[in-house]
């Protein structure tokens, strides 16, 4: 490898980061979710948490998954429309002057662990957001070099 050197890595940061070498990363761009904002289009679903602690294998999954709640009142942006009913997340949608929303509390919740996997920002609370945060820039502390920097 000849400097210059430049890789993109792109993907869920949490996901990418963590398969990175620490002190590896020179520079970091992320644009994180804001909480309850919008749904993503195409955004996979994420594991926070360890998915081991039921017990989970990479090929099995032990846990008992079940819808997250969020107080009834909380929506988020989906996008501009002016008819629509669902969106490509699966998140039930309704029309409020013009805007689509989305509840949050979207995702799912272990019974037995209590890990939550879902779309960053659609959590059921915003402690739980704030934790994610924390978890995806903790990451980013640990791969950056000494003279990294992150935007």
């Amino acid at each position: 490898m000849d400097p210059p050197f430049v890789e993109y890595l792109v993907g869920d940061a949490l996901s990418v980061l963590k398969r990175q070498p620490s002190e590896s990363v020179q520079m970091g761009v992320t644009s994180p979710a804001y909480f309850g904002a919008r749904a993503y289009r195409g955004q996979q679903e994420v594991v926070f948490g360890d998915p081991k602690v039921c017990g989970g294998t990479v090929g099995g999954d032990p846990h008992d998954w079940v819808p997250a709640k969020a107080p009834p009142t909380k929506t988020a942006l989906v996008g501009n429309t002016n008819s629509a009913s669902s969106h490509p997340s699966g998140y039930a949608v309704k029309q409020k002057a013009g805007v689509m929303t989305a509840p949050i509390g979207g995702g799912k919740l272990c019974s037995k662990c209590g890990i939550w996997k879902g779309n960053l920002g659609l959590e059921p609370d915003q402690h739980m957001f704030t934790d994610h945060l924390a978890d995806i820039f903790d990451e980013f502390k640990r791969v950056l070099r000494n003279d990294g920097i992150l935007f």
